[in-house]
């Protein structure tokens, strides 16, 4: 019972924590998710056979098991509050979910699963894993600027970027960047501007599905007819890819079209000092 209040806690926190941090998000309710702690990975895995959707049930369900190891350390503590973080902004506005830029998504779930509790309040410190990643971005001279990191594509934004995302997130939050005038709405502004963009983006996707379902045809009755969908899926990947970046500059000029290069350096500069 310990073990598992603790994750409880944690959690609870976490959607707390979202809920104050997020406010002009709206009031959309936000289910809570069941949280589900098996004995073990032996355990674990049984349960996953054969019920990989249970994410997408309506219960809305996180399963882990008890790793008792490292306590709040555990990696399983970590991977509920990253979880919990997923289904709060798919809750909160779907489209804003789908649409989340590679750098925020990853940012999110590496500065929150790696928050630790503290009292009734979340304590953020990067930890080894992320510090490592800073340090040797530093050394190689491999550290994004923030304009960079926003219109990165998914291709350019590697797993190990999510902790240069975070430690963006930890200026703007709790670092240098909550007290100059040209960062202090920053976040506000860029995820405001992103779901703007997402629902016209969503609308208009719509629009294109049902006007390709209106003339749909049949199903390939040939080889020639069924190598030629296959390539056209690759197309589609390919042009996705493309409309990706197209989106992340729209976001873009939208969130900052108006902000002079001085007030960036100014950012720019505080936050390399911040993580040099």
């Amino acid at each position: 019972r310990k073990y598992a209040m603790g994750i409880v806690k944690q959690a609870e926190a976490v959607r707390n924590w979202l809920d104050a941090t997020f406010p002009w998000l709206g009031d959309e309710y936000v289910r809570p998710p069941i949280i589900r702690i098996c004995a073990n990975l032996d355990e674990e895995r049984s349960y996953f056979d054969g019920s990989g959707d249970s994410w997408m049930s309506p219960g809305r369900e996180i399963v882990t098991h008890k790793d008792s190891g490292s306590g709040a350390l555990s990696y399983e503590f970590e991977y509920v509050k990253r979880r919990i973080v997923a289904g709060w902004f798919a809750d909160k506005d779907r489209a804003l979910s789908l649409y989340m830029p590679d750098w925020l998504d990853g940012g999110l779930r590496q500065y929150l699963g790696t928050s630790r509790l503290k009292g009734s309040n979340l304590e953020f410190k990067p930890d080894d894993w992320e510090r490592e990643r800073i340090r040797e971005a530093n050394k190689k001279g491999e550290l994004m600027a923030i304009r960079q990191m926003l219109l990165a594509s998914p291709e350019e934004f590697r797993f190990s970027n999510e902790s240069q995302a975070a430690s963006l997130l930890r200026f703007l939050l709790e670092g240098p960047g909550r007290g100059l005038k040209e960062s202090k709405t920053f976040l506000e502004r860029y995820l405001k501007a992103v779901r703007e963009v997402a629902d016209e983006w969503e609308r208009k996707a719509e629009e294109e599905r049902n006007k390709a379902a209106s003339e749909a045809k049949e199903g390939p009755k040939t080889e020639e007819e069924e190598d030629e969908e296959f390539k056209n899926r690759g197309r589609f990947a390919q042009d996705w890819a493309a409309q990706r970046k197209k989106f992340l500059e729209e976001v873009f000029n939208r969130a900052f079209g108006g902000v002079k290069d001085a007030d960036w350096a100014k950012m720019e500069g505080s936050y390399k000092q911040s993580v040099s």
